[in-house]
């Protein structure tokens, strides 16, 4: 079953999608305290999404629940891959987010398995490599301007990628 997400650095755009898809991306350096993360976690679950998902931009990470590593100009480096692994050890579903161009990097930075999030905007729900509809487990396929709402889509190919509860 493919299932849908939307990412977002704009808490209140991602809020107003809460229901629309099961999964809400955002930065964790979003959320000084915990505490702020869990009601808006709470929050995004009364809308109707199964989770509020945090993505570390290499800002920070004060919640210490990222489980995204943004792999990308202005966040981390490939090279930073390791040791975000290592500083996450035993937390599942660890993902790299990055784009086709950084791909190689990431794999010979961190080639342990791990979780792929691939933004390819270019309208492509295939990319080469990978098995169609399936791998990798997450794929990044509209922008905002495509969406409509300060929020990019993406769809999440793996069933076993944060598996749905209940």
């Amino acid at each position: 079953m493919i299932r849908t997400a939307f990412d977002s650095d704009d808490l209140d755009a991602l809020m107003s999608v809460a229901g629309v898809s099961q999964f809400l991306f955002t930065y964790t350096d979003l959320f000084p305290a915990n505490s702020q993360y869990e009601e808006y976690l709470h929050e995004a679950q009364k809308r109707g999404s199964q989770d509020v998902i945090l993505i570390d931009r290499a800002l920070g990470d004060p919640t210490g629940k990222a489980t995204i590593a943004d792999v990308e100009a202005g966040a981390m480096t490939a090279d930073e891959l390791p040791a975000w692994f290592e500083d996450r050890d035993g937390i599942e579903y660890l993902t790299v987010y990055c784009d086709q161009s950084n791909l190689a990097a990431c794999e010979i930075a961190y080639p342990r398995p791990h979780w792929r999030w691939l933004a390819d905007l270019d309208g492509q729900w295939y990319l080469p490599g990978f098995r169609a509809l399936h791998r990798p487990a997450l794929l990044q396929v509209a922008s905002a301007a495509e969406t409509g709402v300060d929020c990019d889509a993406s769809l999440i190919f793996n069933d076993n990628w944060h598996p749905a509860k209940g």
